[in-house]
């Protein structure tokens, strides 16, 4: 019983690493990606060969991240409520605990 759930805590952590790890990058090679874009839209219009309308970019942009933020709030919410339900964390016993210990090894992940 124990070595069950010491097994399901450490796998827990090291697919919530791992997990970290690469949304890291992934999220760095996004920021690289944009921050490039906005160079050359910047550089272009610099150049006058094109005449961005900035303000509809920032409105458009602030709409994307609201958009993308409630949506994943509401995945959160939903997961959250499946998994509270009483059913599933009877039926499923040991991945709860793989589920609480995936949270430090994201953390551990994207911090190395």
């Amino acid at each position: 019983m124990i070595e069950n759930l010491l097994f399901s805590a450490g796998g827990g952590f090291a697919i919530g690493a791992l997990a970290g790890y690469a949304l890291k990058h992934i999220l760095k090679l996004a920021a690289i990606i944009l921050g490039v874009f906005f160079l050359g839209l910047t550089y272009l219009a610099y150049r006058g060969w094109i005449h961005p309308d900035w303000h509809t970019i920032q409105s458009q942009t602030q709409s994307g991240i609201l958009n993308a933020t409630h949506m994943a709030t509401q995945y959160i919410q939903s997961t959250a409520a499946q998994l509270s339900h009483q059913n599933v964390i009877h039926v499923q016993g040991m991945t709860v605990t793989a589920g609480v210990a995936f949270i430090p090894g994201l953390i551990f992940g994207l911090k190395h």
